[in-house]
């Protein structure tokens, strides 16, 4: 099974600048983490991939089970990247 995970979008603005940068060092930087590899998109959309073998055809349990496996490996990532990210404004 393969998971992918969106963590957000590289920042634009000019006043970004900074943290582009430093994105940038976590993305280059995962590659020294065990079952990561943070990549950008053509979207420039911040992914990390994950694949779960199983043996055999998994149950639905088996299934949530290693989702969440991927999910918990990846949250304090998740938690560094999202620091950085200044939310979108919302509009109503």
């Amino acid at each position: 099974m393969v998971v992918l995970g969106r963590l957000g979008e590289l920042p634009f603005r000019v006043q970004s600048k900074k943290i582009r940068r430093q994105l940038s060092k976590i993305i280059d930087a995962s590659s020294q983490i065990l079952y990561s590899d943070i990549s950008l998109d053509r979207n420039q959309s911040i992914v990390v991939p994950g694949q779960i073998i199983f043996d055999g055809i998994p149950s639905t349990a088996m299934v949530a089970a290693g989702a969440t496996v991927f999910s918990v490996a990846l949250k304090p990532i998740n938690d560094l990247v999202n620091s950085y990210i200044v939310p979108k404004a919302v509009t109503a």
